[in-house]
């Protein structure tokens, strides 16, 4: 054993690996988490309504999708939205993609027009404030103050 045989050059290069393995270590969960509390999108994710079931996917690329639950009379269809984040502000500004509404009239087989869709789906694309504790998130819109509730999922 190196220790046992007082060999000082060796030890002192064994600590050094030692303390330098460590510390790159530590930098690298440093870096994780500066980088996950600053960089990365807080609300990025799969969100499920708390009455409804209806799913909202937002990703990190500012596309979300909606879809479930009772938003389309039980049918299993999604529409494809885009979303804007302003972390400092606490806003999230959800539009609707004219093209995915477009692809969703065509395959509900007539049952919804796109102006029905618009309406159904105007509830979902505005200006939200948002708030998130835990593992829910709440969307109060600006103006109204009506709120839509969503948990982690």
């Amino acid at each position: 054993m190196i220790i046992a045989k007082n060999d000082e050059e060796k030890r002192n290069k064994l600590w050094r690996v030692a303390i330098t393995v460590s510390t790159l270590v530590i930098i690298a969960v440093a870096l994780y988490f500066i980088v996950r509390m600053f960089v990365a999108n807080p609300i990025e994710g799969t969100w499920v309504q708390k009455d409804s079931d209806i799913v909202l996917v937002l990703d990190k690329d500012g596309e979300a999708q909606l879809g479930g639950g009772d938003l389309f009379a039980g049918a299993d269809m999604t529409v494809r939205l885009q979303y804007t984040m302003d972390k400092t502000a606490k806003l999230i500004t959800i539009k609707g993609d004219e093209d995915s509404i477009e692809q969703l009239v065509e395959t509900s087989d007539g049952i919804y027009t796109a102006d029905e869709l618009e309406v159904l789906l105007e509830a979902y694309m505005k200006t939200f404030n948002y708030n998130l504790e835990k593992q829910q998130l709440t969307l109060s819109e600006r103006e109204y103050g009506s709120r839509l509730i969503f948990n982690k999922k």
